[in-house]
């Protein structure tokens, strides 16, 4: 699915400078965020919990995550944005399977795609905003030749401190939006103030930024990754055919063994485990996206290769807090 550009950041007449998302549903994970697409798989039993605050300032997007659940997330960078990450000093997760630290920048293209893997607990920060307006502050410091926006994703190592007062500045911000969302509606010279902290925070950040050499374990976690995306891609070219290890392994290219390798270190789970999980997902985006009387639990269970529909219901219930046929009769309603 493409993303939208954005045209304009600054707060539009019927845009709210303030925006909490309470996100309860993975499949919802995309819903009211034009500034990047998600797609979010949920990886364990727990109930899936998320919160995204996005704080619109003069000419960028802060938008602060905090995840309660183990998921992985494909996210699509807008047009016309460029877009750095930053997380908190004791996240856990993976970016196309090599571990996020706490003195790493990631930075995102315009149109860039990204594979992240995290646990519970997991917070980060986003900073978006249009190419042209960092490159101008970078011109003006005469440091544009320090730096040039990536083709698609990267990783810089940055200074450990000037990555925590980042996060630290966004975070503080964060919590003032959510307490009096109104005064940034009201006022804009407070959205500018804001926008001036969090760039200058940023630029502080990226001029001790460095290209990391990759370690030999990276190497093998970011192979592990494009296993993992083969793999899935095979498991979704024929939703209702079942799948044996050996067809995800002739997918992949690789040994049953370096498989069931991949996957554990890239998501935590069994192969087979997650094609259910995948499989699940995109039973639930049927459910949601069905009209009136084109479908039933039954058939959209069938066509994504669930044949035991008990077994069905309950893995969908423990996954998204409710049983299919409560999500296509509340589409219904609607």
């Amino acid at each position: 699915m493409s993303v939208k550009p954005l045209s304009n950041l600054a707060t539009e007449p019927e845009a709210a400078a303030v925006t909490v998302f309470d996100v309860k549903v993975p499949t919802k994970s995309s819903e009211g965020f034009e500034a990047v697409y998600q797609e979010v798989i949920h990886l364990d039993a727990a109930p899936f919990r998320a919160r995204r605050v996005a704080i619109r300032l003069a000419n960028c997007l802060v938008v602060v995550h905090r995840v309660k659940a183990r998921l992985r997330s494909r996210t699509t960078v807008a047009a016309g944005l460029v877009g750095f990450q930053v997380v908190a000093p004791k996240a856990r997760g993976r970016l196309n399977g090599i571990a996020m630290r706490p003195d790493e920048l990631v930075v995102g293209a315009p149109g860039s795609v990204s594979e992240v893997v995290v646990e519970r607990g997991y917070r980060s920060v986003m900073i978006m905003l249009p190419p042209a307006r960092l490159l101008e502050q970078l011109r003006r410091r005469r440091r544009v030749r320090n730096f040039a926006v990536p083709s698609g994703m990267a990783r810089m190592r940055v200074n450990v401190p000037g990555n925590r007062s980042l996060y630290e500045l966004c975070h503080r911000l964060s919590v003032v939006a959510e307490r009096r969302p109104q005064l940034f509606d009201e006022r804009p010279d407070l959205r500018e103030s804001a926008e001036v902290e969090v760039i200058e925070a940023l630029l502080e950040a990226l001029s001790t930024a460095e290209a990391p050499e990759p370690s030999r374990s990276d190497a093998t976690r970011g192979r592990y990754s494009r296993i993992v995306r083969l793999a899935e891609k095979r498991a979704l070219a024929d939703p209702n055919q079942r799948l044996y290890v050996a067809d995800l392994c002739e997918a992949a290219r690789v040994s049953e063994r370096t498989l069931q390798t991949a996957f554990h270190a890239a998501l935590g789970i069994s192969p087979m485990s997650f094609v259910k999980r995948v499989r699940l997902h995109q039973a639930r985006r049927a459910l949601e996206t069905a009209t009136r009387g084109s479908t039933t639990v039954t058939n959209v269970a069938l066509d994504w290769g669930f044949w035991h529909f008990g077994e069905f219901s309950t893995a969908y219930r423990e996954c998204f807090g409710e049983s299919p046929s409560s999500t296509l009769r509340r589409k219904w309603q609607h």
